[in-house]
Parts: structure tokens; sequence; C-alpha cells
């Protein structure tokens, strides 16, 4: 199974050394073994030869270079827009060096990445793109974004941990989000109760490891709107 693999690095410039080097070895094997990868990137270290750069890793791997007003002194809206829309899209994030403002932007997106789903009874399936942050209480004082979407009777909502997505099979697969959204676009109108549901895709991931050791918490809660309660008027 191919994965695509997203490489979040603040330089590829020659001249900065070493993090460069590794991530184009990584990604001419990952190549050579049938996997994707893109690269998230700036033009630090460049001296008038950005062009020669870009050209390089072009034909390396699609490169997406943020400006130096969406990554200085902090990631912009825009930037950070851009580095999760690649994070959404990517089965691994390779993230290079520690504490550049680019890195650390991806790693929010990371934690961010594992966002709930909603099972419309009509079929079909959503998940929700709004909201931002870190997980609770990771860090102090931290300014969440709060979202509300309406749900219609017979709809389902999935919440998941990472675990699920990250869970393994013998040969090294991860059981990954486009398999866990194709079980739960199968469900449609003939879902069953939410507690079917949690017991159907607990036992997809426990068939998918085959007894494989758990590589994180695996947590899945589902929910069904069943409409406003009928009140006796009393």
């Amino acid at each position: 199974m191919p994965y695509n693999i997203l490489h979040v690095t603040p330089y590829m410039h020659a001249s900065a050394g070493g993090p460069p080097v590794v991530v184009e070895n990584f990604i001419a094997e990952a190549n050579r073994l049938g996997h994707c990868s893109e690269i998230v990137s700036t033009l630090d270290y460049c001296n008038g030869d950005e062009s020669t750069l870009q050209k390089r890793l072009e034909q390396l791997a699609p490169t997406t270079f943020l400006t130096g007003l969406e990554t200085i002194p902090f990631i912009s809206r825009s930037g950070a827009a851009k580095i999760n829309a690649h994070v959404r899209r990517a089965d691994i994030v390779h993230v290079h060096t520690l504490w550049s403002p680019l890195n650390v932007s991806a790693r929010y997106a990371c934690l961010q990445h594992d966002r709930p789903y909603v099972v419309p009874h009509r079929g079909g399936l959503v998940q929700l793109a709004d909201g931002a942050g870190p997980p609770l209480c990771a860090l102090d004082g931290f300014d969440y974004e709060a979202v509300t979407r309406r749900l219609e009777r017979g709809d389902m909502l999935c919440l998941i941990t990472d675990g699920v997505t990250d869970a393994r099979n013998p040969a090294g697969e991860l059981f990954g989000r486009p398999r866990l959204e194709q079980r739960l676009s199968a469900l449609g109108a003939d879902a069953g109760t939410p507690a079917l549901v949690t017991a159907r895709l607990s036992t997809d991931v426990e068939e998918f490891v085959a007894g494989g050791e758990a590589a994180d918490d695996l947590a899945i809660l589902v929910v069904r709107w069943d409409g406003r309660p009928v009140l006796s008027g009393r």
C-alpha cells in the first residue's frame, strides 16, 4: 500500500547542511518503494539561486515554498492554511528540525488531524473541518476556536483517537484514514445503532492488526441525534 509522505523543513538549500540531504535521500528511497512524497519548505539560505532550487526539488517531489511574510516572525493565517491542507492529505508527516515556526505549525496541524466525522442518515460522510487547536490541556491558555454544526434526526457523530488510524498490521501497514472513511461511508441508512457502529469499527481494527500490539490508545465514540424529546406538558 503506497503512502503519501509529507516532509516539512524550514530549508532545503544545500548550504543549510544535513536536513536537506536527509530529506532528499528519504524521498529517493520512498520513490523507489512506490510511495508519494511532498515537501513544504522556504527559500531560506538562497542567495539569488531560488529558481535553481525550485527546479531541482520539483524533479524530486512536488514542493510548496512559503514566503517570508508567511513564516516570519510567526506563521501567518495563509501559511497555516497551506500547511493544514498538506497535512490533511498525508498519511505520514516527517517534521525535520525542531523549533522553527514552520515546524511548530506543522505539529499543531498534526494534533488537529483526527477531527470528528458526521455520518448523515441519508448516506455519505463529512469530516468536520472547522475549529482548531491542540488537544485539551496540552498548552496553557490556548485560545480554542469553537464551532457548531446542526445535525438532522438520525445523523451520527463519530469521534476517534489516532490509535485507530495509526493501528498497524503485521506487514507494517497503517489502518489509515482512507480505510476508516471507507468504512464510515458504507454505513449510510443501514448503520444500525451507535453501539453496533462502534463494535463494527472496533472489529475492523482488531482484524486488521491481527493480534499486533496497539500503537497508541484506541478509543471510538459514536452518538446519534434522535430528535428533540417529546415533553409531557406537565
